[in-house]
């Protein structure tokens, strides 16, 4: 193993875990104020089919590490879109009332 793969993987494998902190922080933020019109449902659910992709070649290479990191991304992701959609649905449902 290289002295750069040595660093650099270990480094990557973290920051996987940080990008899935990145989405919880916007999760947060979408909990706490109950709005989503400012979040784009687009661009989310672009950035969770690039994880998808992502994840299943970590998984193709058996890449343990960047994986288990895409996994965190993945769930994190997702469960920020199913909150956009929820806020949306349920902002829509007042509407109608």
């Amino acid at each position: 193993m290289t002295l750069v793969k040595f660093i650099a993987e270990p480094i990557f494998d973290i920051s996987l875990f940080i990008n899935a902190g990145l989405y919880l922080i916007q999760l947060y933020k979408l909990i706490k104020t109950k709005n989503a019109d400012n979040i784009s449902l687009s661009t989310f659910m672009l950035f969770f089919f690039i994880l998808l992709i992502q994840a299943l070649q970590a998984y193709y290479l058996s890449d343990y590490g960047y994986f288990i990191g895409m996994i965190a991304s993945l769930i994190a992701s997702g469960s920020l879109i199913l909150f956009i959609i929820y806020y949306r649905f349920k902002r829509r449902l007042r509407s109608k009332v």
